[in-house]
């Protein structure tokens, strides 16, 4: 599923135009990025929980040399899936 899915199934179940379906995904879309930026999680539940979480540096491999590189230390968002959702897939 791509934006455009996403958009076209919220106008399908709401009553929202193309247009305004498309301005809530991207004020979502904002909204979650600044959290993301101040280190803030996004809970929403029966759904899961996006969190922001430090990656220690480790070493990597540069595939098309052989050699060893270092990876430095980096955050990323990890999604956990709720409950609900997680017997669901069962």
């Amino acid at each position: 599923m791509v934006k455009q899915d996403l958009i076209e199934m919220l106008c399908n179940r709401t009553d929202l135009t193309q247009s305004k379906a498309r301005e809530v995904i991207d004020i979502m879309t904002d909204i979650a990025g600044e959290q993301f930026t101040k280190g803030e999680s996004i809970i929403l539940r029966g759904f899961g929980t996006f969190k922001v979480v430090e990656v220690k540096e480790r070493v990597g491999r540069n595939i098309s040399k052989g050699t060893q590189i270092i990876i430095p230390a980096h955050k990323v968002v990890k999604f956990q899936v709720s409950k609900s959702i997680k017997n669901k897939l069962k």
